[in-house]
């Protein structure tokens, strides 16, 4: 037990302290030829799965395995490497595509962002470039977050299932928790609450239950050794909705301003670009996993609470004055705004005056 929450504690420690939290912007790659680096994915997972049974015991139990397998990922000098922006190793065969590339400064990257406007640039940590698996845009932090919290829903949903909690019941109960973090610590308290990160963290946990689970699973038993029956295909695991010009961001006022701003400048007119229409064409074709739903549908009931709370704030204040006019202002700039992600799509954005 003592173990247990050592390792619990290094994980939180390593949260605070990893690529989580970090700003991407997947829009600065519209329309950009990046290399899809779903083989380097694919490689990199099976490596590491082989790794794992290679190793295990026969009478360790296959969610010890997946558990094992995802530890192995968080742990992988190749995962680290990309999260943390050393991109380049062709060498060993793991070469993975960005944009920006390396040779833009992390204070030109912040400049030409939606995240233009943070105070000083030089104090700000690394933005995650933009990297492509499986014809999917997504930020490299997601990786971390694929990893050690999906990780982590694993464990948690393993234990809810144990206590014999029903499959959905275990889900909504581990995802409440991402929304807990997202909504402070990971993410509201710097100003942005990422629903890409809360897909990243689900489908983390669903690469974990894949090995193990349902009726086509990675790993089996043959001859009383564990084996893999099939690689992992990485592809399965990628959403457009790990896409954060896709799956919009909800942002904080001081975040929310400059943001449209840079939207409404440079990309509105993108949208008739033919690599942006061809990529959204594909992430149509993708059913919106029971996470997004969940937590879009959570952050809803929360945005009419609030609105209610603010419109009769607001009602009570005298507009005529210059106090209630300051009075306002501040409550308009302390509200997370806007909560409703309707409001956050690219056509929404560009149909503001």
């Amino acid at each position: 037990m003592v173990v247990q929450m050592l390792k619990l504690i290094i994980s939180l420690l390593f949260i605070t302290t990893s690529s989580f939290a970090s700003e991407t912007d997947q829009y600065m790659a519209w329309g950009q030829n990046i290399k899809d680096s779903l083989p380097t994915f694919n490689k990199i997972v099976n490596e590491k799965l082989q790794d794992v049974v290679q190793k295990a015991s026969a009478n360790r139990k296959c969610i010890d395995l997946a558990d094992d397998f995802m530890g192995a990922l968080e742990n992988s000098p190749s995962l680290r490497k990309i999260t943390k922006f050393e991109f380049q190793n062709s060498t060993s065969g793991y070469e993975v595509d960005i944009y920006p590339p390396e040779s833009v400064s992390k204070r030109d990257f912040i400049n030409a962002s939606i995240h233009y406007k943070q105070e000083n640039a030089n104090r700000v940590k690394e933005p995650a470039r933009t990297i492509k698996i499986s014809a999917v845009l997504l930020g490299a932090d997601k990786l971390t977050h694929f990893v050690t919290i999906g990780r982590n829903y694993h464990a948690r949903y393993q234990k809810c299932i144990t206590r014999g909690m029903s499959e959905i019941e275990a889900m909504t109960f581990t995802i409440d928790d991402g929304i807990i973090n997202e909504s402070g610590r990971l993410g509201l308290k710097w100003g942005t609450f990422s629903l890409a990160d809360l897909e990243a963290n689900f489908q983390g946990m669903m690469l974990a239950r894949s090995l193990c689970e349902k009726d086509n699973p990675n790993l089996k038993k043959i001859n009383g050794k564990w084996a893999i029956d099939h690689p992992i295909n990485f592809a399965k695991f990628i959403t457009p909705y790990l896409d954060e010009s896709f799956n919009y961001n909800h942002f904080k006022m001081k975040k929310w301003v400059p943001a449209i701003a840079v939207i409404k400048n440079k990309y509105c007119d993108m949208r008739d670009n033919e690599e942006v229409i061809s990529r959204l064409e594909y992430y149509s074709s993708f059913n919106e996993s029971f996470s997004n739903k969940y937590v879009k549908n959570i952050l809803e009931q929360k945005y009419l609470v609030e609105e209610k709370e603010f419109q009769e704030k607001i009602s009570s204040i005298d507009l005529s004055s210059e106090d209630g006019i300051k009075i306002f202002n501040k409550l308009m700039y302390k509200r997370d705004y806007p909560r409703s992600w309707k409001n956050q799509s690219i056509d929404a954005i560009c149909d503001l005056p």
